[in-house]
């Protein structure tokens, strides 16, 4: 979405441009805009399949990094928005995939970068969260991890971080789901019903920090973690950036996959001047 850049007086006006689909786009700075804000969110983990063997468990929910970033008029910066990790396979033995990292680039260079969730049971490296030395009113918080321990039980996805405090943990039976902190997304629930995987972790808008979303229960209608800032946005959780993982499956003899993670996102707004994350006129 993009509005007029310029007042009456000629100064520029509060504008944003936001990013769901996976993958690259380009961005170009508008006309006297020195200081830019972003938040970005990286992409849910991917849950294993039903299996009593390892690897088991459920994604983790994406980061959150925010920043106000100088820019330079007309230069053109890459925006990457991470998609969700893929679920595995029943029986296939595999490590869910971990979440894709969402980010801004200046040429190869990430200038701000949040990384995806992890997958459950993977247990190799992921990328790191960056924040530009140049940056100010600049954060980072971490996604929820998804549920770990297995007694034939649906695990939850943890829940995509907020702006000043962690995602929620994905309920298993060793603990249950818990909610997000800091307007972060709550923890989807453990499934004790039969071929039924856990709860997908809840997701965070990208429209400043508002309410925390709650954990998931185990009920058949809210076994999902809500959203994180959903109160801060004015538009539907479909629609918003949602890092959260995915749910494994009940048990061995159900043939379920696990949940792919849901995809990132990446907001800039400017003037960066007046409008700067987590709350400074970043709203809608």
């Amino acid at each position: 979405m993009f509005r007029s850049l310029f007042t009456a007086k000629g100064r520029v006006a509060k504008d944003d441009a936001v990013y769901y689909a996976a993958g690259s786009s380009s961005f170009t700075v508008p006309a006297n805009v020195f200081y830019i804000s972003a938040v970005c969110v990286g992409g849910g983990g991917g849950g294993t399949g039903s299996d009593y063997s390892s690897p088991r468990g459920s994604g983790g929910g994406g980061d959150l990094v925010y920043a106000t970033l100088p820019v330079t008029p007309g230069e053109t910066l890459t925006v990457v928005v991470g998609d969700g990790g893929d679920g595995k396979a029943y029986r296939s033995g595999d490590a869910g995939d971990h979440g894709g990292s969402s980010g801004i680039k200046r040429g190869s260079t990430f200038i701000l970068r949040a990384k995806g969730g992890q997958g459950g049971g993977n247990t190799s490296a992921q990328d790191s969260n960056i924040i530009d030395s140049d940056a100010t009113n600049s954060g980072q918080n971490s996604g929820g991890a998804g549920g770990t321990q297995y007694l034939q039980d649906g695990l939850g996805g943890g829940g995509a971080a907020g702006y000043s405090g962690s995602g929620g943990k994905g309920g298993d039976p060793a603990i249950a789901a818990t909610n997000g902190s800091g307007g972060g997304g709550g923890g989807g629930a453990r499934s004790t019903y039969i071929g039924i995987n856990g709860g997908m972790g809840g997701g965070v808008h990208l429209y400043g920090e508002g309410s925390s979303g709650a954990a998931g229960i185990n009920q058949p209608s809210d076994w999902a973690g809500g959203a994180g800032s959903s109160d801060a946005s004015g538009i539907s959780p479909s629609s918003s950036a949602r890092g959260g993982g995915g749910g494994s499956a009940r048990n061995v003899n159900d043939g379920r996959s696990g949940n792919n993670g849901i995809g990132g996102g990446v907001r800039i707004v400017w003037p960066g001047q007046t409008s700067f994350f987590p709350s400074t006129d970043v709203g809608a």
